[in-house]
């Protein structure tokens, strides 16, 4: 009997490259359940694929709703998109589900965040942004390396340091 996957992201999930990884997760799995960043309002199915959608400014109480209110007992795996915010997600559901996390890195997020205080064409705002958020991306991304149980792909800046 096929199992369920949760994937957690902070993308969109609906261009054609994320499409088709869903696409091809869904060979593997009865349900694919996508926790998303979206400007959809409700839960949506697409491509029998059934978005949790959220905005940056309600992602908080929005998943956790959600995921309260989703039948868990058949997930097998939890894979997160990103370390940062699906992968903190990630990690708190994996536990209290008690199934293996899987990971998705592509991007050295925590460089980003240092070469994005010394950019010249970004404005204070967001310099001031970027170094109130440094410590809780910082503690997030070590998380969640701590707790998944594998590394799906990487990216070959970030194997070394991984």
């Amino acid at each position: 009997m096929k199992k369920d996957l949760m994937i957690i992201a902070t993308g969109r999930m609906r261009n054609e490259l994320a499409v088709n990884r869903l696409n091809y997760y869904k060979k593997y799995f009865n349900k694919v359940f996508t926790f998303t960043i979206d400007k959809e309002k409700k839960p949506f199915y697409e491509n029998n694929i059934k978005y949790f959608p959220a905005t940056y400014f309600n992602f908080l109480v929005r998943w956790l709703y959600y995921f309260l209110k989703l039948n868990t007992k058949n997930i097998c795996y939890i894979k997160c998109e990103d370390p940062l915010l699906g992968g903190f997600f990630g990690v708190v559901f994996s536990k209290i589900l008690n199934v293996p996390l899987v990971m998705r890195y592509n991007t050295d997020w925590k460089n980003i965040m240092r070469m994005g205080f010394k950019e010249k064409d970004v404005s204070y705002s967001k310099r001031l942004i970027r170094l109130l958020s440094y410590p809780l991306i910082s503690l997030t991304y070590a998380m969640t390396i701590k707790h998944c149980a594998k590394i799906a792909s990487i990216s070959k800046s970030i194997a070394p340091k991984s």
